[in-house]
């Protein structure tokens, strides 16, 4: 985008200000749970999938775009996920999610968009864990 683009609406400029309504809200708790497969960012591209991987890494802390797939494979099956680096780079620029000179991604936020109905603090203590083992370098990664 230009640097005037918004105001001049460039490509991106014009369908700035939309999607920017669409994320800069954590999406709010319902009665009943969001549908998983809504999540899907395989078969969507919407605020739900772009929030799921964002809560997907607030939980597993630095992890790289293919750790990502291949997390993203197990919850919803060998499918095409090109649609997760846009998402990335949406999440990104609007300062949900960073990523380092190394290319590992993680959450800026102090907290996940979806209200989970469980405690997902065991989850996030067995991700972390393990990544820690495996890279321990990933602690100063921030």
């Amino acid at each position: 985008m230009k640097k005037d683009g918004v105001t001049k609406l460039d490509s991106i400029g014009e369908i700035f200000i939309n999607i920017h309504s669409l994320f800069k809200e954590p999406k709010k708790s319902k009665r009943e749970p969001v549908n998983f497969e809504s999540c899907d960012p395989s078969e969507h591209f919407d605020k739900n999938s772009a929030m799921f991987i964002h809560d997907l890494l607030y939980i597993s802390g630095p992890i790289s775009h293919k750790e990502l797939i291949e997390i993203l494979k197990i919850v919803f099956g060998n499918k095409i996920l090109n649609k997760v680096k846009t998402l990335l780079a949406l999440l990104v620029s609007f300062d949900s999610i960073e990523r380092n000179s190394e290319g590992l991604y993680r959450s800026k936020l102090k907290k996940t968009y979806f209200d989970y109905r469980f405690d997902i603090g065991e989850i996030i203590a067995t991700f972390r864990n393990h990544l820690l083992k495996k890279y321990p370098e990933r602690i100063y990664g921030y």
